[in-house]
């Protein structure tokens, strides 16, 4: 019986050695990397810089779903998303405008300036759609490996126009297309919607088309805010449309007017001003409404030299700083009366208004732990 159990031990060690070199180690789990919202909003400042207000959107989108409670990036992200939907409506209506008098020329590229500034513009896409005779459209079998970009780049020679292919086809610009799938590709003869600082290329220089198979990449210089080239317009008359909205204080649809005359006459004093008056009186109006981070985020987009955009911005610091002691006093009197989730709230809005208002930072985390201890003693 020994002898047996002898024989057998070596046997089961040998088993266990066995299974444990089948398993293999446990491998471990990468650490989490923390994602900051930094670095996506220098992207969208600078862009903003490069006034390419459609990329800056989207990296203050970005930045906002990172850090979804920061009022700072709310309010950029809505100033922003209210522009380019006021410019998007500008040119829909300027192609509108072209279409009747039947300068199709013209009214494609205003439809596709208005896309540009809003994807999502429905009336601008069934014009484009639906408006156009059938000789406007040609066709493109989808090859393996193509991206939109790629597309854009083999018809057009110029790789920015692929979201103009993806929205006419109802598609997701940021997704692949389906090889095989049969896309309508517009025609767009002499009609140039392009980058704000064109790419000098060596005449040796071939177009550069990503690999099959990769990620789509979105170039810096392919994603400029697109400008017009010639464009033929009445900058006085531009000015009049420009005056009457203003005095009709309708100032959202000032700023989309107004850039297109310094587009075209960057020096032009009235275009400036009726601008910088534009942000101004919206700001103000905000902070009417107590909307003070947007107020600022309004004032800032004026001129650095145009008078009474930093005294605004001083006045509203220091209304905020009032109504922050406002309601840190109040709050103080609910914690008096043991008010204690009343105080809370009270000192959150302080902080709110002023996020370096230590007393109530300190004061709230009192509160709370004194809850904690009243709960423990139930």
């Amino acid at each position: 019986m020994k002898k047996s159990i002898v024989r057998t031990i070596p046997i089961l060690i040998a088993f266990t050695l066995m299974l444990v070199g089948c398993t293999g180690p446990v491998p471990k789990r990468p650490p989490k990397i923390p994602i900051s919202p930094l670095a996506y909003k220098n992207k969208a400042i600078a862009y903003e810089k490069k006034r390419n207000l459609t990329k800056a959107l989207e990296y203050w989108k970005i930045t906002s779903s990172i850090d979804p409670y920061n009022a700072k990036i709310k309010g950029k992200t809505a100033l922003l998303e209210a522009i380019n939907t006021s410019f998007a409506k500008t040119h829909f209506k300027k192609g509108v405008r072209y279409y009747q008098k039947r300068q199709l020329k013209n009214a494609r590229k205003e439809f596709m300036i208005a896309l540009r500034h809003d994807p999502e513009h429905q009336q601008a896409l069934n014009y484009l759609k639906n408006k156009f005779t059938r000789s406007a459209y040609k066709t493109y079998q989808v090859r393996k490996g193509d991206t939109y970009n790629k597309i854009a780049g083999k018809i057009y020679k110029d790789s920015s126009k692929g979201f103009l292919i993806a929205n006419i086809n109802r598609l997701a610009f940021t997704k692949k297309p389906r090889p095989g799938a049969i896309l309508k590709i517009p025609r767009l003869d002499n009609i140039r919607i392009p980058s704000a600082k064109p790419r000098e290329k060596p005449s040796d220089e071939t177009e550069t088309q990503p690999e099959p198979g990769t990620e789509m990449v979105i170039e810096e210089s392919d994603i400029s805010e697109p400008s017009i080239i010639n464009p033929i317009i009445d900058i006085e008359s531009e000015l009049t449309d420009a005056r009457n909205y203003f005095i009709a204080k309708n100032y959202p649809k000032v700023l989309p007017i107004t850039q297109t005359i310094l587009e075209n006459d960057p020096q032009n004093n009235e275009a400036l001003k009726l601008k910088n008056q534009a942000y101004l009186s919206m700001g103000k109006d905000l902070a009417l409404k107590k909307k003070y981070t947007e107020a600022i985020n309004m004032f800032n987009e004026t001129d650095a030299d145009f008078q009474g955009a930093k005294e605004a911005i001083n006045d509203i610091k220091k209304q905020m700083s009032q109504e922050a002691e406002e309601h840190y006093r109040r709050g103080v009197k609910q914690y008096l009366r043991e008010e204690l989730s009343k105080a809370i709230e009270e000192w959150e809005k302080t902080l709110l208004l002023n996020p370096g208002h230590t007393k109530a930072r300190k004061d709230i985390e009192n509160a709370r732990n004194l809850i904690k201890k009243l709960e423990k003693m139930k």
